[in-house]
């Protein structure tokens, strides 16, 4: 791509499939060697592997190079991505980056532990910028600094004693994925009464 750019005295448009998993970083390598323009697709819908995701090069140019004209409306993100879905009748991977339904979601105590302190721990940047939410996940991966949080912005206060308690029953539910609210109080009104 330098060399091409190099030599040629015309704009460079490049055009990457997904076969290896690499169209967003060679999309962005193509650019950072004189490309000026780059394909891109919602959702990275293409033929065969896809296309470069219009979100991962996107969000890489605002975030990784600081490239921002104001121009690019990242809070509609997530409209287009539905949007897109629902016309094709698909559905984005859970764990797709940056539109994946896991995209902001921390289930394990040590990752919750370290957002909690700092969010630019495990997210690169924040969720609020497209529009999307974080979500902190209830279940036997859970530590005790993200039950207590969970619990607190419930209003339901527990004694370190309890909270141990807590933590203990849900690590005991092997196959509880995620707790509700209802079932975070209704665990809570179990273990009030049994103190």
């Amino acid at each position: 791509m330098r060399r091409i750019s190099s030599e040629l005295d015309i704009p460079i448009h490049v055009h990457c499939h997904n076969d290896f998993g690499m169209g967003t970083a060679n999309s962005l390598s193509a650019l950072e060697a004189g490309a000026q323009c780059v394909d891109t697709s919602i959702n990275g819908l293409g033929e065969r592997s896809g296309l470069s995701a219009l979100a991962e090069v996107v969000m890489a140019l605002v975030t990784i190079y600081k490239i921002n004209n104001n121009s690019w409306k990242l809070e509609m993100i997530p409209e287009l991505t539905n949007f897109i879905n629902k016309i094709c009748d698909s559905k984005s991977k859970s764990n797709q980056p940056i539109i994946g339904e896991n995209a902001f979601t921390h289930t394990a105590g040590i990752h919750s532990k370290a957002v909690l302190k700092n969010p630019e721990t495990y997210e690169p940047f924040s969720p609020e910028m497209i529009n999307r939410d974080r979500k902190f996940v209830i279940n036997k991966y859970s530590g005790i600094s993200i039950l207590k949080k969970k619990l607190i912005d419930l209003e339901c206060y527990l004694t370190d004693q309890e909270l141990v308690r807590a933590l203990s029953t849900v690590k005991s539910f092997e196959n509880k994925n995620d707790w509700s609210e209802k079932d975070l109080y209704n665990l809570v009104n179990d273990i009030k009464k049994n103190s």
